[in-house]
C-alpha cells in the first residue's frame, strides 16, 4: 500500500509540474496550525475584488496529495470509480496544450500532520509568498515534541521560492518571534484598521477613511482580513475594493460564524476544530460579546485531539483558564471532562459528559433562552457541527455549517 501511495503522489506531481511549467502562476501558501482556512478565504475574497484569476484550496485539501489535487482542479479527494475517472481525465488535461485559461495565482493551504510534510510540499512547489497565521499545539502526537511541530511549521518560510517573501501574524507574539527566527518575515497586524469598535452587529473599523461594519463577533477574527490587506499591498493589487466588500463579512463555516439559535439563543459556531490557543481566544471573545449583548455567556468545549503525551495537561490548563474567564456556565465533553469540571471550580455551573451524543441530550437542560453559547471541539470523535445543528432556530441554516456533504453526514 505504501508503494502505491508513493507511486500515486509521483504521478500527481509529475502532471502538476508539467502544467505549472506552462502556466507559470504565482503561488501563495498559507501556513500555520490555527487560522489557515479563515485567512485563505479572506485572501480569496481579496483576489476576487482585485479581478485576478486564481485557484484556491477547496475545503482543507492541504496535504501533499491534496495540494496536487487542487492544482489539477479536483474539489475533493477522489472517491469511487467516478472520482478516479475524473482524476484521470484531469491528469490527461494537465499534459494537453491550450487548455483552460491559466490562473494568475494558486492560493494554497500548506498543512502538516507529521514531520517533514511542509518541507516536502515546499520542495515540490516553493511558494512565491507565504502567510504564516499562527502556531499552536496541533498534531503534536505525531511529533517528538511541540518544539518539533513548531520547526516543521516554520519550514514554509525556510523553503519559500528564491526572491519570495513571508508575512507573519504579528498579533500572535510567539508565532511572530518564531517566524523572525526562521528567516526574514514581515508582520501584519490588526492595527492596520483604525477606530475599531465592538458592536452588537459585529466589529466595526476604518481603513483609509472607509468605515466597515462586519458580522465578526471576535477581535481576533480581524487577523485574516489584515493578512489579506497586507498581501494585496505586497502584490501591488488594489485594496479599496476588498475593504468595500467587507460590509457584513462573516466567518467561514465552523470558524466563528454567528447563527440564530432556538428560543432566541445566539450560537457562536466554532465547531470546525480546536487547539489550546484557539480555545482561550474563543472563550475570551464569547464572554466579551455576551456582555455587549447583555446576555449569559456559556460554552460547550469538546476534546482537543492529537496533543500527544501532554494532552491531559493542555486540557487541565484550559479548565483552569475557563474557571477564571467569566463564563456563566460550561459543558465539558470528552475523556478529560470530569477532571476539567474539578479543576474549573465553577460548582454547579460546570458539567461533564463523555461523548457528543450525551452532550446533545444534556443541552436541553444546560441552555436557556437568550443565552450566548459557543461550541468548540476537534473534529475526530467530536463532530460538534451535529450539536450546532440541533440548536438551530431554522433547520435550513444547516447549510451554513461545516461538514454537511452527504459523505460527511453519513460518516
Amino acid at each position: 500500500m505504501e508503494f502505491l501511495k508513493v507511486l500515486r503522489a509521483k504521478v500527481l506531481w509529475h502532471a502538476v509540474h508539467h502544467m505549472l511549467a506552462r502556466e507559470k502562476p504565482r503561488v501563495i501558501a498559507v501556513g500555520g496550525s490555527i487560522g489557515k482556512t479563515s485567512t485563505k478565504e479572506a485572501i480569496a475574497q481579496a483576489f476576487q475584488t482585485a479581478g485576478v484569476r486564481f485557484v484556491a484550496t477547496p475545503g482543507n485539501l492541504n496535504t501533499f496529495e491534496g495540494v496536487a489535487y487542487t492544482i489539477l482542479g479536483c474539489k475533493d479527494v477522489p472517491h469511487g470509480l467516478a472520482g478516479y475517472l475524473n482524476l484521470l481525465q484531469r491528469i490527461v488535461q494537465a499534459y494537453a496544450q491550450g487548455g483552460q485559461e491559466c490562473p494568475d495565482y494558486y492560493l494554497l493551504e500548506y498543512g502538516t500532520d507529521s514531520p517533514g510534510d511542509i518541507a516536502m510540499l515546499c520542495r515540490a512547489l516553493p511558494p512565491n509568498a507565504v502567510v504564516l497565521t499562527g502556531i499552536s499545539p496541533a498534531h503534536v502526537a505525531n511529533y517528538d515534541s511541540y518544539e518539533a511541530q513548531i520547526a516543521d511549521e516554520l519550514d514554509i518560510i525556510r523553503y519559500k521560492a528564491r526572491g519570495g517573501y513571508a508575512l507573519a501574524n504579528a498579533d500572535q507574539p510567539g508565532s511572530w518571534e518564531h517566524a523572525c527566527a526562521a528567516g526574514l518575515a514581515e508582520g501584519y497586524r490588526t492595527d492596520t484598521f483604525t477606530h475599531q469598535e465592538a458592536t452588537k452587529q459585529g466589529y466595526r473599523f476604518q481603513y483609509v477613511g472607509t468605515t466597515v461594519q462586519t458580522g465578526l463577533y471576535a477581535h481576533h477574527q480581524l487577523q485574516p482580513l489584515t493578512a489579506a490587506v497586507r498581501l494585496l499591498e505586497r502584490e501591488g493589487l488594489p485594496v479599496q475594493p476588498f475593504i468595500q466588500s467587507l460590509a457584513g463579512y462573516t466567518a467561514p463555516a465552523g470558524r466563528g460564524r454567528v447563527l440564530a439559535g432556538r428560543d432566541g439563543m445566539v450560537i457562536l459556531d466554532e465547531s470546525y476544530n480546536s487547539s489550546p490557543a484557539s480555545v482561550q481566544a474563543t472563550v475570551q471573545a464569547t464572554v466579551a460579546y455576551a456582555k455587549l449583548l447583555g446576555r449569559p455567556a456559556k460554552a460547550v468545549l469538546g476534546n482537543m485531539n492529537e496533543l500527544g503525551e501532554d494532552e491531559a495537561r493542555y486540557h487541565h490548563e484550559i479548565a483552569l483558564f475557563v474557571g477564571k474567564s467569566g463564563l456563566d456556565a460550561v459543558l465539558f465533553v470528552g475523556p478529560h471532562a470530569e477532571d476539567q469540571v474539578a479543576l474549573a471550580k465553577m460548582g454547579d455551573r460546570s458539567q461533564a459528559v463523555a461523548t457528543s451524543e450525551e452532550a446533545i441530550e444534556v443541552l436541553e437542560s444546560f441552555l436557556e433562552s437568550q443565552d450566548v453559547v459557543v461550541l468548540k471541539a476537534s473534529q475526530n470523535r467530536m463532530r460538534f457541527e451535529r450539536l450546532v445543528r440541533s440548536l438551530l432556530a431554522d433547520p435550513a441554516d444547516a447549510s451554513l455549517l461545516v461538514r454537511q456533504s452527504a459523505r460527511w453526514r453519513h460518516t
